[in-house]
């Protein structure tokens, strides 16, 4: 009896642990698809596409990043330090942004935003922890069991 007990559970725990592995996976995959759309939405359609603003700006000088964009609440500056203040609708993404479901940061190749011809994607490394894919590829392809969620092409 114990020994067809092992037996049962030899035989499911590859599978169980393909189930696993598969939820993570989902959960990681619906975490990007969120982030790749709220990038999009304040590239494409409040900021004005490709080659539109991308940096606050106060008296002439970029006084933040891409990445504070997205994080950034609106009243974390004056009115008149974001340029056009009138189209950005920050924050996009709610900050300190949660890790993939094995523990890493998610990643994004934002010196891309809007400003090449580039994929801009947002990555995750995988059940691996190992960054396989090629942010500077055009396209971008996941390499091994890499996720990634496309922002803009």
């Amino acid at each position: 009896m114990l020994v067809a007990t092992f037996a049962i559970i030899g035989a499911l725990a590859p599978t169980l642990v393909a189930v696993v592995r598969n939820a993570e996976s989902a959960a990681a995959t619906a975490a990007m698809t969120i982030m790749a759309t709220q990038i999009n939405t304040m590239i494409i359609t409040d900021l004005g596409g490709t080659g539109g603003y991308t940096y606050f700006s106060a008296n002439g000088a970029n006084n933040g990043t891409r990445v504070n964009l997205l994080v950034s609440a609106a009243n974390d500056y004056p009115d008149d330090e974001i340029v056009p203040d009138k189209y950005w609708k920050g924050a996009y993404l709610t900050a300190p942004i949660n890790p993939d479901p094995w523990g890493n940061r998610y990643m994004v190749n934002v010196q891309y935003i809007g400003a090449s011809t580039n994929d801009v994607v947002v990555l995750s490394a995988g059940p691996d922890e190992e960054i396989d894919t090629a942010f500077t590829a055009n396209p971008v392809t996941a390499g091994d069991d890499d996720l990634i969620s496309l922002v803009e092409s």
